[in-house]
């Protein structure tokens, strides 16, 4: 999930720095880890609705969601699901959810590739579905 565009500004060089600073990947992991633990997770009120998902370049899937302009999400966690429909768009690679995505993958993965594209899903919430209801 990304956070907002003022702090996303702010975050994604500092997980460019995170992923610049060594090779080892168990350091980048420990770095990373430390940061959300005790800064990023900190700020949920910062978070944004809006999520995104990192995607191979050559992967059709993402030209087939770009076309129909919307999907539906599933999540489940235990003996809980959700439907999430949401409208989806391709991300420019300066745009600020591009940069903080591929940087935020980019900590845990070191072979990750410059040539990745970025897909930002904006839930509808008031379609959203639980199964079982979640009381709100």
């Amino acid at each position: 999930m990304a956070h907002s565009s003022r702090p996303l500004l702010f975050i994604s060089p500092q997980f460019q720095h995170m992923v610049r600073k060594t090779f080892d990947p168990a350091d980048r992991f420990s770095n990373a880890q430390r940061y959300f633990f005790e800064a990023y997770y900190q700020r949920p009120a910062e978070f944004a609705g809006e999520l995104t998902a990192l995607c191979s370049a050559d992967s059709q899937i993402v030209n087939q969601l770009v076309e129909a302009e919307l999907c539906e999400l599933h999540f489940d966690q235990f003996s809980q699901k959700y439907t999430l429909p949401c409208s989806v768009k391709l991300l420019d690679p300066l745009h600020a959810y591009h940069q903080f995505t591929y940087w935020h993958n980019h900590l845990f993965n070191p072979t990750l590739p410059p040539d990745i594209n970025v897909l930002a899903f904006l839930p509808k919430w008031s379609d959203a579905l639980a199964d079982p209801p979640v009381a709100t």
